[in-house]
């Protein structure tokens, strides 16, 4: 991936419930000019301090109604600094079959949520990088504005 070309915004923030304790990391990527080039890797980054605690990981996606897909598909790759690194292919389906978006809009935007992994533990105490790929068939894929990633301990 071409890392020059990269031009992302994310906002990492440590949010804790309200009716729990519970960390909650929270990392977003606004898209600029609601375009994703297919050779441009998205890239969040944080610390996971508790290594020993359970984990669920969720992805949240704005679309607007210029998304031209049926479907937002990409790769996801979790490593950290100590050379660990998981790779994983999604597809979140956004439209039926009569081509209208499959879920309600929200403000501006279709939001589309997709668990990444249910329950996971981090094998290290450092750095872990979360990086999506677009694998959506078109060099610049328009109508996305947001990625939200959640990392919500259980």
């Amino acid at each position: 991936m071409n890392k020059t070309y990269k031009f992302f915004f994310f906002t990492l923030l440590v949010v804790f419930s309200a009716c729990s304790s519970k960390p909650r990391i929270i990392m977003e990527h606004i898209f600029e000019n609601n375009s994703w080039n297919a050779f441009n890797e998205v890239e969040m980054d944080t610390v996971i301090i508790e290594r020993d605690k359970a984990y669920r990981i969720e992805l949240t996606v704005e679309l607007e109604d210029n998304f031209e897909g049926n479907e937002f598909s990409f790769g996801f790759t979790q490593s950290n600094e100590d050379g660990e690194s998981k790779y994983s292919f999604f597809k979140i389906p956004v439209r039926n079959e009569k081509r209208e978006m499959i879920e309600q809009k929200t403000g501006d935007y279709y939001v589309s949520k997709i668990i990444l992994n249910k329950k996971t533990f981090f094998n290290s105490d450092s750095r872990y990088t979360f990086a999506f790929e677009s694998v959506m068939g078109k060099v610049n894929a328009k109508g996305i504005h947001k990625m939200k990633l959640e990392i919500i301990q259980l």
